[in-house]
């Protein structure tokens, strides 16, 4: 398989889980027989105009030239109020397992004004 750099998928032209609108990064591909998974972070952002990330994925055929699906549900809930992921979760390593998809992620929290970011 040839991987290809460049833009394969636009985020603002798809109905994204979250009311998620902008950016596709921090990507963890996932091949499968008939198609590669590409896990991405998106963002939705908040009346205050901060940035809530989230997981999202598109599968495209292996040639990356057709998208076949994109995923309009939350793929992992961020964490409450003080955990470390409150403001956001990427997608850093995906591996099929014996019994389903593992994601490890990384996720980040402001520690800062936390009442006010989360009660917006």
């Amino acid at each position: 398989m040839k991987w290809k750099v460049g833009k394969k998928f636009d985020p603002t032209k798809y109905k994204l889980a979250d009311n998620c609108f902008e950016f596709a990064s921090i990507t963890s591909n996932l091949v499968f027989d008939n198609f590669v998974r590409i896990y991405f972070s998106t963002r939705e952002k908040t009346r205050l105009g901060k940035y809530l990330s989230h997981i999202s994925f598109v599968d495209m055929d292996k040639s990356f030239k057709e998208i076949k699906d994109v995923s309009t549900n939350t793929v992992i809930e961020m964490g409450r109020l003080g955990c470390f992921d409150e403001h956001g979760i990427f997608p850093l390593n995906i591996a099929k397992g014996k019994d389903g998809i593992l994601g490890y992620i990384g996720g980040w929290s402001r520690r800062a004004c936390q009442f006010l970011l989360k009660h917006q």
